[in-house]
Formats: C-alpha cells, sequence, structure tokens
C-alpha cells in the first residue's frame, strides 16, 4: 500500500513536460541509416517514427519536429524532412520533439557525406593502379587498353597518356625523383621487377629480380631507392625490400609468410611499411617500423589495399569494394565512396588532398579522381 501511495505521489510530482515524455514512447529514426553515405547533390530524405507509445495518438502530431546537423545547423522539420547540399564530412544529426519551446524527445544519427569523383581515364578495356608522380603533375597506372597490360603515364591537367612499355608491365610505382619506373611483367616467363627510364627517348626494361617463385606489387620508397615488394612462393607470400640500384646486393625478409602480407606501401619519412594481412580470416592493414622490427595493427578488420597519407594522419582503404577514410588520430572512419560498382587500389596525392582509384562504375575499371574532406 506504501508503495502505491509512493508512486502516485511520484506521478503526482512529475512536470506536464515529463508526463508527456512517458506517455510518447521512443523517438526513432527510420532514415538514413546510422553511418549511411549519402551524396551532397541530392535530397537526403529524413523519416522518424514513434516507438512504444502508451496509445496511437499520445500527442506526437501535436509536436514540433526540428532536424540539425552538428556542422550545418538546422536542416529539416516534421518527422519527415529533406535536405539537399550537406556540406562535405561526416554529420551527427539530431531530430527534437517539441511541446511548445519545452524538448520532450530526441534521437540521432550520423551520416557521411560523399561527392561525384571526377574521371580520369576512359577506356573500353582496364585501367587501374594508379600513382601520382613525385611532382604531382603526373600519373603512372596500368592499362589494357593496346590488348595486354603495359605501363602509360597521363598527365593531371589534360590527361593526355604516353605508352611507357611494350612487352608487358603491371602496378607501376615512382622512385623519388621521378626519373624512373618499377614494375612487375611476366616477360621473362614468371613474374620479375623491371625498371625503366620515362626519360629516356628509347625506354629500355631492365630485369632487376630473377629469384624463383614471383616477385610483384613493388612500392619505392619516397626518401630513397629502397624498392619494397611481395615475393610468392608457392601458397606463401612475403614482403621484402631491395635497392633498386644494388640488386644484386639482394633482399631483405622484412615481414615473413606467417603474416601472409600483400600491398606495400611506405610512409612518407620512409622509416616504416604498410602492408594488408591476411593471416586471418578476414584481412586488415598493419604497419611494420623498420628499424624496431615491430608490427602493428591500425586498422579494423576487413580492410585492404591501404595508402597512407604524406603527413602519415591517414589511411585510405578498400572495404566491401568500397573506398574508405580513416583518421589514424582517433580511428575514426568514414566511406568516400558509395557505388554499386567495386572500387579498388587508392592512392593519395603528394599533396594529399585528393585520391585516385579504380572503379567500374562506368563498366568497365577506370581511373577516377576524388577530393578529400577536410579532417574532423
Amino acid at each position: 500500500m506504501k508503495a502505491r501511495i509512493f508512486h502516485i505521489a511520484l506521478f503526482l510530482m512529475l512536470s506536464p513536460a515529463a508526463l508527456l515524455r512517458n506517455a510518447l514512447g521512443q523517438l526513432e529514426i527510420v532514415e538514413p541509416a546510422r553511418d549511411a553515405a549519402v551524396y551532397a547533390d541530392e535530397n537526403t530524405a529524413f523519416v522518424a517514427r514513434w516507438l512504444s507509445s502508451s496509445a496511437p495518438d499520445s500527442g506526437q502530431s501535436a509536436l514540433r519536429y526540428v532536424w540539425t546537423s552538428d556542422a550545418d545547423g538546422e536542416i529539416g522539420r516534421g518527422l519527415r524532412a529533406s535536405h539537399r547540399g550537406l556540406s562535405y564530412r561526416t554529420h551527427r544529426i539530431t531530430l527534437r520533439a517539441f511541446s511548445g519551446e519545452t524538448p520532450v524527445a530526441t534521437a540521432e544519427t550520423s551520416v557521411a557525406v560523399v561527392i561525384r569523383p571526377d574521371q580520369f581515364t576512359l577506356s573500353e578495356r582496364t585501367d587501374w593502379e594508379g600513382e601520382f608522380s613525385p611532382s604531382g603533375n603526373r600519373v603512372a597506372y596500368t592499362s589494357y587498353r593496346s590488348g595486354d597490360p603495359e605501363v602509360w603515364i597521363a598527365t593531371v591537367a589534360n590527361q593526355a597518356a604516353v605508352r611507357i612499355t611494350y612487352k608487358g608491365g603491371m602496378s607501376p610505382t615512382w622512385s623519388p625523383d621521378g626519373q624512373r619506373i618499377a614494375f612487375w611483367s611476366e616477360r621473362a616467363g614468371s613474374r620479375h621487377l623491371w625498371l625503366v627510364h620515362v626519360s629516356d627517348a628509347v625506354r629500355t626494361a631492365v630485369q632487376i629480380t630473377s629469384e624463383d617463385g614471383s616477385q610483384w606489387m613493388p612500392a619505392f620508397s619516397p626518401v630513397d631507392q629502397r624498392l619494397a615488394f611481395i615475393s610468392k612462393s608457392g601458397r606463401q607470400t612475403s614482403l621484402m625490400v631491395l635497392s633498386a640500384d644494388q640488386p644484386d646486393a639482394g633482399a631483405e625478409l622484412v615481414v615473413g609468410p606467417a603474416d601472409f602480407p600483400l600491398f606495400p606501401r611506405w610512409s612518407s619519412d620512409g622509416r616504416s611499411l604498410l602492408f594488408t594481412t591476411y593471416r586471418d580470416t578476414v584481412p586488415a592493414i598493419c604497419v611494420i617500423d623498420l628499424e624496431q622490427k615491430s608490427i602493428a595493427r591500425i586498422s579494423n578488420p576487413d580492410a585492404e589495399d591501404a595508402d597512407i597519407s604524406p603527413d602519415g594522419s591517414r589511411l585510405v582503404l578498400v572495404r566491401n569494394g568500397e573506398i574508405w577514410l580513416q583518421s589514424l588520430k582517433s580511428g575514426l572512419e568514414r566511406p568516400l565512396t558509395r557505388e554499386s560498382s567495386v572500387a579498388l587500389s587508392p592512392r593519395f596525392s603528394r599533396d594529399g588532398e585528393k585520391i585516385i582509384y579504380a572503379s567500374t562504375h562506368s563498366g568497365n575499371y577506370d581511373l577516377w579522381l576524388l577530393d578529400l574532406p577536410p579532417e574532423q
């Protein structure tokens, strides 16, 4: 009896706003889904509903609803609203229900705004594996436009392209001075690494590896002539480093087959190497400190084929056929693409302000340029 009297007294002490909140139930945002990717140039629909109310309509229709973004301010009103032109960033979206001027319910979600990329190559066959030159004004990439995979170079300003190899070449990577390109080719029978001077009138490629098995996925250090690559023997892969100027001195083992490494990329200071490990059921991005020989995982699971920004603060990576951006300081991730196609091989520009990547958005694989959002 005393407990019942206590509950009645407590009920009588509740404010009208508290009583209304109890009657209304829970406010839920239906659209957009949490962490959804939305285009800046499209109308984004915002839809909410009430759950678990004590009556079919406990006053919800008489309330005032306001949608806000933590970056852009008010973006809509009502249980259903739409907004076009969200700024290019990740937004925390809040819906507040008001009775008069009193907030009685709140719901939150988040969205990542994406923008349309610019098409860089347009070929009837595959173009992929693009990498910016050290000066940033050219891109080397692999193209099948001549039938077989070959290395091409295009200027960023007008996309004018020049063919560099004629006997097969893939995965081009620039030397720090921009004078040479390393690539892999099967022109000698197996996958081996080759070097070519891009400024020579007659471009003659020189073979720099000849070991048994395969050597592929080369990546030039941005500070010297070291060349990281993947060596494959049977089903085992290892991450190796050799000197492009002294290849006969042999390669150093950096990451062994236990980690199943692929896709090596250098940090801008040349002190560490990024790679994708496939040792577990899902891939992840790791980094090895070349002096300490210590390996650390720096991504969430299901991430592969990553690159690190020139200032070392962010990663671009592939997850489920989409390109994602990750802050190495906070660990926060956001999608950069929202495609029904497949995207891969993202690479930062030398100023870190954009990426180039391959996508089947236009049908076959072509290269696309995408400006990056500001850091948050």
